[in-house]
C-alpha cells in the first residue's frame, strides 16, 4: 500500500512537537556534560526521587552464585579504643586567718575519685579559730568535697604575730583539722589546742570523694553496725591522739587513731580499711568485708592488749574471782569475738591483714588459692586454735607472719619452707609441739624467727645454716635437745641468739667464733658441758653472753681478755663456779 501524505493538520502538529522537544533535548545534553558543584550534588541528593510507574512483568529467575569459604578468613577492621581520660581538676585559693591579713592558702587536685590537698599558712591563731570563731576557715568547692568527715593531724611551728619563730616555745604542736561533707573546714576544739597561739604549718593529705556503688553500700553497713563514722583518709592513717605523761608515766607519744579510716583508688574502690576504735565492742567480725573485692589492707586490731588476758585464751581465775562481774565482762568483750568469716579468704587483692588483740576463736579460714597476694598476716593475741594451716605455704608473697599468743597446737608445717619471701615469723606463746622442720632451710629471706614459749622438741637442725639472712633466732622456753650445731657458724648476719631454758647438751662449738655480727647470746638453763672456747675471743661485737645454769668447766680463756669492757659487766652471767671465774694462766 502506497505511503499516504500527512494532512496539513498533522504536519502542523508534528512541527509544533519538534519545535518544543528539540531545544529540550539539546539543553539536556549540554547540562549532562557540565560539572556539578557540591551544592548541586547535595540538592540533588536531598530532592525526593519521583515515583516510577509500576510495570507488571514476570521476573526471570536468576541462579544464585555459590560461595566456597576459603581457609583464610577475610580480615575485619578492628577499632582502636582510646582509654577514657580520668577527670582532673585543680583549684587554688586563699583562706582568712584573722592574723593581720596573713591569709592561708589551699590547693586541691581532683583525679578520678581522689583528692590531693595542701593547706599551708605562715601564721594562724589555731586556738582562737577552734574555740571562738563560729564560721569555718573556708569551704571546699563542690567537686572536691568528701562524702564522710575527714580528720587530719597537722603539725605547726609556734611563731610570733609577725611570723618569726617563737624561741620560748620551740616544740612543734599538733592539732586536728576537720573537713565536713558540706565542704567546711575547721580546727577541732580539744586538749591539743590548749595554749596554742600562732602556728605556721603545711599539711599535705588526700581523701576520696565518690566511693564506687558496691563499696559505698558496704561502707554504709559497716558505719551503721560496726565502726561508727568512717574517715576517708590516706595510708598510713594520719590521725593520731597523744597520751600526756601524767596519765601513763611516759612521755607524750602517739597512742591511738581517731575513728575508722578507708582509702579509695581513683575508681572509688576501697583499698585500705581500718578501725582502731570499734564503735561497738563484743561484735562479730562483719562478713560484709568479703564484698570489698579490691581491698588490699585490712587493719582491725583491738583497742589494746587485755590486761588480764591469759596466754591460753582465758581470764585468770584468781584475778576473775577478785573482779566485779561488770569489770570481768568489760575485759572480755573489748574487741571482736567469734570466728573469722570465710568471706575474708575470698579477697584476691588483699596484701595486709591485721586482726590482732581481739577475741577471735576457731581456726584460720584459709583454703588453697586464697590470699595469693597476701604480704603480712597478724592474728596475734586472740583465741584461735587448731593446727597451723599447711595452705599458708602457698602464699609465696608472704613477708611477715605473726601468730603470737593464741592456742595453736600441733607441729610446725614443713610446707612453710616454700615461703621464699618471708622475712619475719613469730609463733610465740602457743602450745606448738614437734620438731624444728629441716625444710625451713629454704627460707632464704628470713631475718627474724621467734618460736619462744612453745612445747617444741628435738634437735637444732644443722640445715638452718643455709638461712644466710637470719639476724635474730629466739627459741627459748621449749624442750629442744641435742648439741649446738657447729654448722650455724655460717649465719654471718646473726645478731641475737636466744636458746635459754631448753635441754640442749654437749660443748660450746668453737666454730661459732665466726659469728662476727653477734651481739647477744643466751645459752643459760641448759645442760651444756665442757670448757669455754678460746676462739670466742673473736666475737668483738658481743655485748651480752649468758651461760649460767649449765655444767661448764674450766677457767676463763686468757684470750677472752681481748673482749675488753664490752664483756666486763656480764661476767656474772657466765654461771661458772666462783673458783673458775678467773683467767687461765697463759
Amino acid at each position: 500500500m502506497p505511503f499516504s501524505q500527512p494532512t496539513s493538520a498533522a504536519r502542523q502538529y508534528l512541527g509544533w512537537l519538534l519545535a518544543v522537544l528539540l531545544p529540550l533535548l539539546c539543553l539536556a545534553g549540554c547540562v549532562s556534560r557540565m560539572p556539578r558543584s557540591p551544592a548541586t550534588d547535595r540538592a540533588v541528593a536531598a530532592a525526593p526521587s519521583p515515583t516510577p510507574p509500576v510495570a507488571t512483568f514476570t521476573p526471570v529467575p536468576t541462579p544464585s552464585p555459590t560461595f566456597t569459604p576459603t581457609s583464610t578468613p577475610i580480615p575485619t577492621p578492628t577499632a582502636t579504643l582510646s582509654p577514657t581520660p580520668t577527670p582532673s581538676l585543680t583549684r587554688s585559693w586563699t583562706y582568712d586567718n584573722l592574723a593581720e591579713h596573713a591569709d592561708g592558702r589551699y590547693t586541691l587536685q581532683l583525679s578520678g575519685a581522689r583528692v590531693v590537698a595542701t593547706f599551708a599558712t605562715s601564721r594562724s591563731p589555731v586556738q582562737h579559730w577552734a574555740r571562738e570563731i563560729l564560721h569555718p576557715l573556708f569551704t571546699v568547692p563542690e567537686p572536691f568535697r568528701p562524702p564522710y568527715p575527714v580528720l587530719r593531724t597537722a603539725v605547726g611551728t609556734p611563731v610570733h604575730v609577725d611570723g618569726t619563730p617563737d624561741p620560748d616555745h620551740p616544740e612543734p604542736r599538733r592539732f586536728l583539722l576537720r573537713v565536713e561533707p558540706d565542704g567546711t573546714v575547721r580546727y577541732v576544739d580539744d586538749d591539743l589546742v590548749e595554749g596554742v597561739g600562732y602556728l605556721a604549718y603545711a599539711l599535705d593529705t588526700v581523701w576520696g570523694t565518690t566511693p564506687a556503688a558496691n563499696d559505698h553500700a558496704v561502707l554504709q553497713i559497716l558505719d551503721a553496725h560496726w565502726f561508727g563514722k568512717t574517715v576517708l583518709s590516706a595510708h598510713p592513717p594520719p590521725v593520731q591522739r597523744e597520751i600526756p605523761a601524767h596519765q601513763d608515766n611516759r612521755r607524750w607519744q602517739p597512742a591511738r587513731m581517731v575513728g575508722s579510716y578507708v582509702t579509695l583508688d581513683a575508681a572509688g574502690r576501697v583499698t585500705v580499711l581500718g578501725s582502731p576504735e570499734h564503735g561497738t565492742v563484743g561484735e562479730r567480725l562483719p562478713v560484709e568485708l568479703g564484698e570489698l573485692h579490691h581491698l588490699q589492707e585490712l587493719n582491725l586490731p583491738g583497742r589494746s592488749a587485755p590486761p588480764f588476758y591469759d596466754v591460753r585464751g582465758q581470764l585468770l581465775e584468781e584475778l576473775e574471782n577478785g573482779l566485779t562481774p561488770e569489770l570481768a565482762r568489760q575485759l572480755y568483750v573489748d574487741g571482736f569475738v567469734g570466728e573469722i568469716p570465710p568471706q575474708l579468704g575470698q579477697l584476691p587483692r588483699l596484701r595486709h591483714l591485721d586482726l590482732s588483740y581481739n577475741y577471735l576463736s576457731g581456726t584460720i579460714p584459709l583454703e588453697p588459692g586464697h590470699w595469693r597476694a597476701l604480704e603480712s598476716l597478724d592474728v596475734s593475741s586472740n583465741l584461735l586454735t587448731g593446727a597451723l594451716p599447711d595452705a599458708l605455704g602457698q602464699l609465696r608473697s608472704l613477708r611477715s607472719l605473726n601468730f603470737h599468743n593464741n592456742g595453736f597446737s600441733g607441729p610446725l608445717p614443713p610446707t612453710w619452707g616454700q615461703l621464699a619471701n618471708l622475712t619475719e615469723l613469730t609463733l610465740t606463746h602457743n602450745p606448738l609441739s614437734g620438731s624444728l622442720p629441716p625444710e625451713w632451710d629454704q627460707l632464704q629471706q628470713l631475718q627474724r624467727l621467734d618460736l619462744r614459749d612453745n612445747q617444741l622438741t628435738g634437735p637444732l637442725p644443722p640445715e638452718w645454716a643455709q638461712l644466710r639472712q637470719l639476724q635474730s633466732v629466739i627459741l627459748r622456753d621449749n624442750q629442744l635437745t641435742g648439741p649446738l650445731p657447729p654448722e650455724w657458724a655460717q649465719l654471718q648476719q646473726l645478731q641475737r641468739l636466744d636458746l635459754w631454758s631448753n635441754q640442749l647438751t654437749g660443748p660450746l662449738p668453737p666454730e661459732w667464733a665466726q659469728l662476727r655480727q653477734l651481739q647477744g647470746m643466751h645459752l643459760d638453763n641448759n645442760q651444756l658441758t665442757g670448757p669455754l672456747p678460746p676462739e670466742w675471743a673473736q666475737l668483738q661485737q658481743l655485748q651480752r653472753l649468758n651461760l649460767r645454769d649449765n655444767q661448764l668447766t674450766g677457767c676463763l680463756p686468757a684470750t677472752w681478755r681481748e673482749l675488753g669492757l664490752a664483756m666486763e659487766a656480764t661476767w656474772r652471767d657466765l654461771g661458772l663456779a666462783m673458783e673458775l671465774l678467773r683467767f687461765c694462766d697463759p
